[in-house]
């Protein structure tokens, strides 16, 4: 079953790669990034293929995919910044355990100017990684709007022809037809 699964999904990737948005994904993403983008694709597209995959609802997963990239990256400057707070914090502590006369005040003076500028920016990534989880989160709330709608609709469809042929079944109403 593993194999039959990824040689889906290396399907899935194989047909990616001709979508006519595939050069402008390469060009605005990291390599990694673009292995992560072909993963995730693999894994959406399967998971609704059952359903039939609209043109609409590639770009729908396109724009979610590349939110949660998106946010990634976010979240793995601000964990930069985060690691480079906690050092400069490290260096000051271990400034002010010298003597007061070894201090070197210029220096702790910049650490510090430069923790506080980190820690708005740090401030500013957190903000950013909110409105990009609200919008990845509309997003494929959209996404799975729009399938579960579709479904309804095929759901209700065959309902309503059984329900005929259930009618027709009957002999009355079948002549009566």
């Amino acid at each position: 079953p593993q194999i039959t699964a990824n040689t889906e999904m290396e399907e899935d990737v194989i047909q990616l790669r001709e979508k006519h948005f595939w050069p402008t994904i390469k060009r605005s993403l990291l390599e990694e990034e673009v292995v992560i983008f072909e993963k995730q694709w693999a894994a959406l597209y399967s998971q609704f293929f059952h359903q039939g995959v609209t043109p609409t609802d590639e770009i729908m997963m396109k724009d979610v995919i590349i939110e949660d990239i998106l946010l990634h990256r976010a979240l793995e400057q601000k964990k930069n910044i985060l690691e480079e707070i906690r050092d400069n914090e490290r260096l000051i502590s271990e400034e002010r355990q010298k003597d007061v006369d070894d201090r070197d005040n210029d220096f702790m003076t910049n650490a510090l100017r430069t923790i506080v500028q980190l820690r708005g920016t740090s401030e500013a990534f957190t903000k950013e990684i909110n409105d990009i989880k609200k919008t990845k989160d509309s997003k494929f709330k959209d996404l799975k709007a729009t399938r579960n709608e579709r479904l309804k609709t095929i759901e209700e469809g065959g309902k309503n022809i059984f329900a005929l042929i259930k009618l027709l079944d009957d002999t009355k109403s079948r002549e009566t037809e």
